[in-house]
């Protein structure tokens, strides 16, 4: 046929038609055959009931060949294009302001599953193009997807087996879960969480702008020898071997400040006893202060007190060393007396004179507990216990007491500062030499000391 130009009434092809030229149709075009038309199709229907403007039900039968329904192709010939749109299919509906429901659908996809194992895809896309879609004129809400609810995978992104990316809406909120490696490039306004995990026990990231919040109802769980790293060149390293638990610091120092004014900082050991321990090693893993959960504390090397050692309910133990005091260090406690002072004060004329006795410990400080002393006096400078003079005497103590004297001695109790004073005489009216030692024996726990000092005092008189 050469040429059709115009149809009014309906009209019904039983075999295959050429035409070079438009064909309109303004009624119903029934094919049964091929139509093969090369210069475009204007049809125009209006319907006032359900209907198919165009409808072309294919039928076929055949194992393997690829079929068509509708092939549309656009070919750009010799003319090379500098600019414009060529769509080879265009789809509009056109809705009235005046619409109170219904739908329109500019494109709609429909299957009819016969059985069988075969795959059936809403569209296929071929390879070649630039972009899958191009979204880029839609305004707000104009891109959405808007997927039904409580499906348990509403939409999928795989790789024939490979699943990498499920949307799930069967939950109270809609979880994206992934089951490949995720690298995001995705940005969140504040107060926005990024979510993971089952809703009621899972991670979330909120940001507020400052700083970004983690919470979880369960715990973060990492498997054995998975690094926790921090810092951007890994500087720090936290990681469970399935043995041991190791913290790495390969960068700078490793600081634990406790900012708050009250707080302490602790380590808990397994045990009370010794067999959990806390230890510091050198790089060659040796142990060279040991703290075991009982409280004894081991040293592999030197200790150096700079800011003083406080052994308290327990046994300062040196073995095989020295206890070394350099400088003006001093052991002080209240059982090891360094200073004694020793005032002795006659007149002129008398026998008789005031001894006064105070005993410090190695720091300047009075002692706190009453102390047993033991002084003697001689007639020769140096003199000791073979030398006591028989001529001297010691009576009436106005700070402390007299536990016991004798010629040329007394065993004295200070006060509980550790001050003693008595009256001391010599019949002789010859020079004496007072001086002060450890007590030979104490009645009660805490009165003795050991005098690593004392200065002898010298009293002349003449009667």
């Amino acid at each position: 046929m050469a040429s059709i130009t115009y149809f009014k009434n309906p009209i019904t092809f039983e075999a295959a038609v050429v035409m070079d030229t438009t064909l309109t149709v303004t009624g119903v075009l029934t094919l049964t055959a091929a139509l093969d038309i090369n210069n475009g199709i204007d049809q125009d229907v209006a319907l006032v009931a359900a209907g198919d403007a165009f409808n072309s039900a294919l039928t076929i039968n055949s194992a393997t060949a690829a079929v068509q329904g509708l092939d549309i192709s656009v070919t750009q010939l010799t003319t090379p294009r500098s600019s414009g749109v060529v769509d080879a299919a265009v789809l509009s509906t056109t809705s009235l302001a005046g619409d109170s429901g219904g739908v329109y659908n500019d494109l709609r996809f429909e299957v009819t599953d016969g059985g069988g194992s075969a795959v059936h895809n809403a569209m296929y896309v071929a390879a070649g193009f630039d972009a899958l879609m191009d979204l880029s004129t839609c305004a707000t809400g104009e891109a959405d997807i808007v997927l039904a609810d409580n499906l348990a995978s509403a939409l999928m992104l795989r790789e024939a087996a490979n699943i990498y990316a499920t949307l799930t809406t069967t939950d109270a909120a809609e979880v994206l879960s992934f089951n490949a490696g995720l690298v995001l490039g995705v940005r969140f306004d504040d107060s926005i969480p990024l979510r993971f995990g089952t809703p009621g026990t899972d991670l979330v990231f909120t940001p507020d702008g400052t700083d970004v919040n983690v919470t979880s109802t369960g715990d973060l769980v990492f498997a054995d020898s998975v690094n926790l790293i921090l810092g951007t060149g890994k500087d720090l390293t936290m990681v469970h071997n399935g043995t041991n638990t190791l913290v790495t610091s390969a960068v700078g120092n490793l600081l634990v400040d406790n900012t708050s004014a009250t707080g302490a900082v602790y380590v808990t050991l397994g045990t009370d006893d010794t067999a959990t321990e806390f230890a510091i090693r050198n790089n060659s893993e040796t142990r060279q202060m040991l703290i075991l959960a009982d409280g004894q504390v081991d040293f592999a090397g030197n200790v150096d007190a700079n800011l003083g050692l406080d052994v308290t309910g327990g046994d300062l133990t040196v073995a095989s060393q020295n206890l070394v005091l350099s400088g003006t260090a001093e052991i002080v406690s209240d059982r090891v007396v360094v200073i004694v002072t020793v005032l002795v004060a006659g007149t002129g004329g008398s026998t008789d004179g005031t001894l006064d006795i105070n005993i410090l410990k190695a720091d300047g400080a009075a002692v706190s507990s009453a102390k047993r002393i033991y002084i003697i006096a001689t007639d020769a400078t140096g003199g000791g216990e073979q030398d006591l003079d028989a001529t001297i005497t010691f009576s009436a103590a106005t700070l402390g007491s007299i536990v016991a004297t004798g010629a040329g001695y007394c065993e004295a109790l200070s006060d509980a500062t550790g001050n003693f004073a008595c009256t001391i005489a010599n019949s002789a009216d010859d020079a004496t030499f007072v001086s002060v030692m450890s007590s030979h024996g104490v009645a009660l726990a805490g009165q003795g000391c050991l005098i690593a000092e004392c200065v002898e005092k010298t009293a002349t008189w003449t009667a």
